[in-house]
């Protein structure tokens, strides 16, 4: 799959990437954009994981916003999986 993908990528001018690199990048910016909308609980469902706390481990870092808009949004992500 990843030999046909880059076959395609390398047709378009665009660096060699695994499927792993397109997923990761995909939730990466989803995820930098929860401030605009994104659903975090959508975007863990699309990528397969588990539970939130998984999709947050790897992609919390990515989330851009001020530290009173995080804490609001982490406590009320606890208290839907029922950590607080």
């Amino acid at each position: 799959m990843n030999r046909y993908l880059n076959s395609l990528l390398n047709k378009t001018g665009i660096k060699e990437r695994t499927l792993y690199n397109l997923r990761h990048t995909f939730a990466s910016h989803m995820i930098s954009n929860i401030q605009n909308g994104i659903d975090i609980l959508w975007v863990s469902k699309i990528l397969g994981h588990k539970d939130l706390s998984i999709t947050l481990q790897i992609y919390a870092k990515y989330i851009k916003e001020d530290d009173d808009t995080r804490f609001t949004k982490l406590n009320k992500i606890g208290t839907i999986i029922g950590i607080i």
